[in-house]
């Protein structure tokens, strides 16, 4: 529930409710209007979760790694 009150969710919100608005305006269906805002807040979310998804795992390693060469550093013994 931490994403519920987040201001994630606006910018799939923002893009599937212009969809459906152009939808509707082009269409003048209400139906397809709401399935096309469906369709691009899912298409919206699965595209920046993909994006996310790839870009953590090369995060994580070099924030990993970084923290064992600090640590590293730190149990080095000091020679004068």
């Amino acid at each position: 529930m931490a994403l519920a009150n987040t201001w994630v969710w606006y910018p799939y919100t923002l893009v599937g409710l212009l969809v459906g608005a152009i939808g509707l305006t082009i269409t003048q269906k209400w139906w397809w209007s709401g399935i096309l805002t469906l369709v691009a807040f899912v298409a919206t979310w699965a595209i920046t979760f993909g994006v996310k998804f790839f870009r953590a795992g090369p995060q994580l390693y070099y924030t990993e790694r970084d923290r064992a060469d600090l640590l590293s550093d730190r149990l080095r013994p000091k020679l004068n």
